[in-house]
């Protein structure tokens, strides 16, 4: 219910939020102020890069790309796109070496930190850093927008770039509370977080799962 009367009450108007990229992966963002300049950062890549892609082509940004899937580190090395920085690692809330649980299924891709049915028992090892950790080593002060598709990590990013003050201009985020162990709660708790520290909700899709955010606005 608190999703539905966001949606109906809390989206912000005055934000131009266009779709950028295929059916599949893309996301809606405020191509406002987006420049050559800006930084992009896209956490969770999968086998679908039209929207940084397509990002890159209107704007002629860099795209800095995180996915420590090694489906998704073949897909980019076979493309080599132009204007796509790639790095072989996951963003979480603390850095080192995780579990990453595979699917079971070899035709899929997305792997998590946390187990599900539909993944192996088996896990492999990841390098994984905190945002901030990879800003100093990019040397980027500040980024214009964020994507995170990460298969439920993205709820203690959230809370460390929370707590650490990173503030990114726009927020794109797919929430993953259909895992065990996340919950509505959980994602309620991350949006009602961001919008206490002057983010405000332009796009919100019809599962209920992509959220677009905006800081400042």
């Amino acid at each position: 219910m608190y999703l539905k009367n966001l949606k109906r009450s809390k989206i912000l108007k005055t934000c131009p939020g266009e779709w950028y990229g295929s059916d599949y992966g893309g996301w809606v963002i405020c191509p406002t102020g987006l420049a050559k300049t800006s930084i992009i950062y896209s956490l969770g890549i999968d086998e679908d890069i039209s929207w940084d892609e397509e990002l890159i082509a209107k704007h002629g940004v860099e795209v800095f790309g995180f996915d420590p899937t090694p489906k998704s580190a073949a897909y980019i090395q076979q493309r080599n796109p132009r204007n796509f920085n790639f790095f072989q690692m996951g963003v979480a809330d603390h850095d080192g070496l995780f579990k990453f649980y595979p699917p079971r299924n070899e035709d899929y891709v997305s792997c998590s930190l946390f187990r599900q049915k539909d993944l192996k028992d088996e896990p492999i090892l990841v390098k994984m850093m905190t945002l901030d950790a990879i800003m100093k080593q990019l040397g980027h002060e500040e980024i214009d927008i964020l994507k995170m598709d990460i298969e439920g990590a993205e709820y203690g990013v959230i809370e460390d770039i929370i707590k650490k003050s990173i503030f990114p201009r726009q927020i794109l985020i797919e929430f993953h509370h259909r895992f065990d162990p996340f919950s509505i709660a959980d994602t309620k708790k991350a949006i009602h977080d961001l919008m206490c520290n002057d983010y405000e909700v332009f796009y919100i899709s019809d599962n209920y799962q992509e959220f677009s955010l905006i800081y400042g606005a």
